[in-house]
């Protein structure tokens, strides 16, 4: 009798052990539907959110439309224009045509005529992460109109960006010293950015006055946004 209960007693420990195992693998194989596929983003226009967003979305098209005509100098206008507004949508552009096509190649490469070209190039490459492209093409905007604070300000900004901050102050305090010509960026934003390469080289007086002074000159532009965000930076040990 009690070898027989032994045997129902194995019968049934082998039973669950393969019914487990069985079990298990069923569920191992099973696909996981719980867990999308990844979406391919590059593929995919983004969603506008905002008139702003509707703009940006018909300048980068257009942009491209006339980088296919040629008029490369139109194009980097609606391009960088795109870019101020929203540069997903530059982005967006850029990435689907370029394994296309050439003409966006050949439009961030052309010979510019004017400082302001040469300025809004270096956006595009900016935003392209060519960094040391932008550098080139703000130098020489600089060259053709050396009272050009925003292209000293957006040169600062990729030197930064490169891990220079001693070079991106010096832009920033020409800019300063030159005050116009500012485009859509003002002295505000140039105090900003030198209290932040200030704070990297671990001058935290010269940081504190510049962000001050960012601070006060963003909330005399109304721009609460900015200041409040200053404030923080400020507030920081």
């Amino acid at each position: 009798m009690a070898k027989s209960n032994q045997k129902i007693v194995v019968f049934i420990v082998v039973f669950l052990l393969v019914g487990g195992l069985a079990a298990v693998t069923y569920f191992l194989l099973q696909p996981k539907t719980d867990n999308p596929a990844l979406t391919p983003t590059s593929e995919i226009a983004p969603t506008p959110k905002s008139d702003k967003d509707i703009k940006a979305q018909a300048l980068a098209n257009s942009g491209s439309e006339k980088a296919a005509k040629k008029d490369y100098k139109g194009a980097i206008v609606d391009w960088s224009d795109a870019i101020r507004l929203n540069p997903e949508y530059f982005l967006y552009a850029y990435n689907r045509e370029a394994a296309k096509k050439d003409d966006h190649k050949q439009a961030i490469s052309s010979q510019l005529d004017d400082a302001k070209a040469y300025s809004d190039r270096g956006l595009v490459k900016y935003t392209l992460k060519d960094y040391q492209g932008a550098i080139t093409d703000w130098n020489e905007a600089i060259r053709l109109k050396p009272d050009f604070a925003l292209a000293y300000y957006n040169r600062g900004v990729a030197k930064y960006t490169l891990g220079d901050p001693k070079g991106a102050i010096a832009d920033y305090n020409e800019a300063l010293k030159i005050d116009r010509n500012w485009g859509i960026r003002s002295a505000a934003a140039a105090y900003y950015n030198r209290g932040l390469a200030k704070s990297n080289l671990k001058d935290k007086q010269g940081e504190k006055s510049d962000l001050k002074k960012a601070a006060e000159l963003f909330k005399q532009q109304g721009d609460l946004e900015q200041y409040n965000i200053v404030l923080k930076e400020i507030g920081k040990p």
